[in-house]
């Protein structure tokens, strides 16, 4: 997973290796992922696969970020606290982030920081 995080690193911003992981490792670090560095994707967990996508995107500079379908993929989830605690603790601001759901979803979407339109 960290190979993955600071491949985006080192092509975009030209960090080296060490610079790369040394932020990878931050960032996982934040989201209490330290323990999945040194995994490959086929061993986690779909919330786990979801928060390092989520990181890979913070990695790409002024990166608007949309979210599709989450609770398709994270169907053990009831809202969207997790999103919004992961994207604090990654200071990724809202305004940055769009999430796209089908209406049949719009009772996991209660929060008022959610704009819903039909």
């Amino acid at each position: 997973m960290i190979e993955n995080i600071s491949l985006i690193l080192q092509v975009h911003e030209g960090l080296s290796r060490k610079a790369a992981h040394k932020r990878s490792r931050q960032a996982l670090k934040a989201l209490e992922l330290s323990h999945l560095a040194s995994w490959r994707y086929d061993v986690c967990r779909e919330k786990e696969i979801f928060y390092v996508q989520l990181i890979r995107a913070r990695m790409q500079k002024d990166a608007k970020i949309v979210i599709d379908q989450p609770f398709a993929f994270l169907a053990e989830e009831v809202d969207l606290e997790f999103i919004f605690t992961a994207l604090d603790l990654l200071m990724i601001s809202y305004e940055d982030v769009l999430i796209i759901d089908l209406i049949g979803q719009k009772s996991h979407y209660k929060e008022t920081a959610c704009h819903i339109e039909e």
